[in-house]
């Protein structure tokens, strides 16, 4: 009966330190795991559960290496490797996998920055990604345009910062800018600015410049070398004519093949009109032109309208940063954050997915404003706090800037 009784015992302990294991766990994960929740919640709420993916979108997945050495192909292989023959369920589910995947690599940079503030800017840290989740202009642009590369676009930049800081993983930054690259060329025009922004704040800050120069030099070359090759030579090398590739990508699956997309993409040829393009930019021009009947001037003014409060906010914060520092070094980054979302605009003239790349402007310069204050640049540290005080004097200022984030996000 004692032995019974003293296991009781032991058992009942065990429990409580694994109880106690437990709800100190989830008290060191709590901003990682609200975080988490928040975005799986958009993410539920915003797709449309009838038709999540447009199906013209899974020929983004079709595509593979077989075809060329082409960028937008890299997703595609992957999908080879897994699998035979995708149906548009499967590709749903490796899309919904992906998305989660960039949302909790998202939870956990978000998660660190809110945890490694001070107790002072901890709350202007939460305030500031309570609005990045909830504005339209930012994350909600995934689930909005769910099935486009950018998602992957946007792991591999948080890849990269989750990397830099590391003294071994920084070196698989050139690899992680080519790896943009092979997705889709845009990331020229919406990550890879953000990423070389930072290379160059570190060659200002840390203490081993020789290797902060170097590495930032490689990550360069690797950009601008991937940018050359996929836009000026890749498409001269195809291993299969244009209905070798119909023949091929239809083979792979029952899902009709979005063949503007591919003969647009590989030959430069507008499958409307029948016509074929002198290269990249002759193509882009045409495709815009024919795209402008989708555009609403109201819906474009409406969105600009409301993005003006946190555009505004974004140049208050870095002009305030310019005014703390002291040093010409670190303005000159801080005006490198307020002119990120100039390479974006090539973007505007070549696609008519205007809200996308509006929504990929604020995420970059959230990007860089929560990487400063992970680095505690205490410049931005500053700014921030004028912040809270403006709207601590003004707190019309703040309900206005409130009312329009949460109209953006309620926004059909």
């Amino acid at each position: 009966m004692c032995g019974i009784y003293f296991t009781k015992i032991y058992t009942t302990t065990e429990i409580r330190v694994a109880a106690m294991n437990l709800k100190a766990f989830l008290a060191k994960i709590k901003y990682e795991t609200a975080v988490f929740a928040v975005l799986l919640t958009q993410l539920a709420v915003r797709i449309d559960w009838s038709n999540p993916v447009d199906s013209k979108f899974f020929t983004f997945y079709l595509l593979d290496f077989k075809v060329g050495f082409v960028s937008q192909a890299f997703i595609g292989s992957i999908v080879s490797l897994l699998t035979d023959r995708p149906s548009a369920k499967w590709l749903t589910g490796f899309i919904l996998i992906s998305v989660m995947s960039a949302y909790f690599v998202l939870s956990l940079f978000l998660g660190r920055i809110i945890r490694k503030a001070d107790s002072e800017t901890r709350n202007n840290v939460i305030f500031a990604a309570i609005v990045f989740l909830l504005t339209s202009f930012s994350v909600r642009v995934f689930p909005q345009y769910l099935g486009l590369p950018d998602i992957y676009l946007f792991l591999f930049t948080l890849l990269v910062l989750a990397c830099i800081r590391n003294k071994a993983a920084k070196w698989f930054v050139p690899f992680l800018c080519f790896l943009g690259f092979m997705v889709h060329i845009e990331f020229a025009f919406t990550f890879l600015p953000l990423i070389l922004l930072i290379l160059i704040n570190n060659i200002f800050e840390e203490e081993n410049k020789l290797k902060a120069t170097i590495l930032a030099s490689a990550s360069f070359l690797s950009a601008s070398a991937s940018a050359v090759y996929f836009a000026v030579f890749a498409n001269r090398h195809l291993r299969m004519d244009s209905s070798g590739v119909y023949a091929y990508l239809s083979s792979k699956t029952d899902i009709e093949v979005w063949k503007r997309y591919y003969e647009g993409h590989l030959f430069y040829t507008d499958t409307v009109s029948g016509q074929k393009f002198a290269g990249l930019l002759d193509s882009l021009k045409v495709f815009k032109e024919t795209g402008l009947e989708s555009i609403s001037a109201s819906n474009y003014l409406t969105s600009f309208f409301m993005m003006l409060p946190l555009l505004l906010l974004f140049l208050y914060i870095w002009k305030n940063a310019c005014i703390e520092s002291s040093r010409k070094a670190e303005k000159f980054i801080f005006v490198l954050c307020a002119a990120l979302p100039v390479p974006v605009l090539p973007a505007f003239i070549f696609s008519t997915d205007m809200s996308r790349f509006l929504g990929e402007i604020f995420i970059v310069q959230f990007m860089a404003l929560f990487y400063m204050v992970f680095v505690k640049n205490q410049a931005v540290i500053s700014s921030i706090k004028k912040v809270k005080i403006l709207f601590k004097i003004h707190p019309v200022f703040l309900m206005l800037f409130i009312i329009f984030s949460l109209s953006a996000f309620f926004a059909k």
